[in-house]
């Protein structure tokens, strides 16, 4: 496999002697390709940290992974899903406290998007992207979803949570558009470009790419 670190194919093993000191778990990310992973918002507080993490992108990556488990006592674990341990508690208690201080924008965003999340919430992953889709649990990765509608299996959807960088400037552009109005329809243009971004960032088709664009153009103009 690729890897965030290795410019050529590396094994588990190779991945393991690299690990650093500390490193709780061997991290991966499932997608389409290598491009679209390299670019994916998950990375970013890997890159930060500077943890190592595996490519898959051959369909039977995820199956392997889901009987491997663990190699060599480390847990093979996926970046694209929530993880407590990773957030640590101090960041924690400030995402917690920005989701209770912007409690009514959170919940608009959510009544918007009931039918493609199940949550919304402030994220400590992100640094650069305004927005990212997390799953919870052990439910069907975006992935696998992909991969099984393509072999015409019925698979029904995962409802994720949507993460939103709070610094990021078109995060801060919705609050203070709600703030301002809450029914505002630039409030709910600015939810779908949100979600959008953060399905197109992970690989995943947009419910409606014309609409997409044209609120993007909106956007601009």
């Amino acid at each position: 496999w690729h890897t965030t670190q290795a410019d050529e194919p590396t094994t588990l093993g190779e991945y393991g002697a690299r690990m650093k000191s500390g490193q709780t778990a061997i991290w991966y990310l499932a997608g389409n390709d290598r491009k679209t992973l390299a670019s994916s918002p998950h990375l970013e507080a890997f890159q930060k940290s500077g943890d190592e993490v595996l490519f898959f992108v051959d369909p039977i990556d995820e199956w392997v992974v889901e009987r491997l488990a663990t190699f060599e006592g480390k847990p093979l674990r996926p970046i694209d899903r929530a993880d407590p341990d990773r957030e640590g508690s101090a960041a924690k208690e400030a995402r917690e406290k920005l989701d209770r201080e912007h409690r009514d924008a959170l919940a608009a965003i959510e009544e918007r998007l009931k039918d493609s999340v199940r949550a919304v919430r402030f994220s400590t992953r992100l640094s650069e992207s305004p927005s990212v889709l997390v799953a919870e649990g052990s439910g069907v990765s975006a992935n696998m979803e992909r991969i099984l509608r393509a072999a015409r299996q019925d698979v029904p959807v995962e409802k994720r949570v949507l993460e939103l960088n709070p610094d990021h400037a078109l995060v801060k552009k919705l609050l203070a558009l709600h703030a301002a109005d809450p029914r505002a329809e630039r409030v709910g243009d600015l939810v779908e470009l949100l979600h959008g971004q953060a399905l197109l960032a992970e690989g995943s088709a947009l419910p409606d790419p014309g609409r997409f664009s044209k609120l993007l153009a909106r956007l601009y103009a």
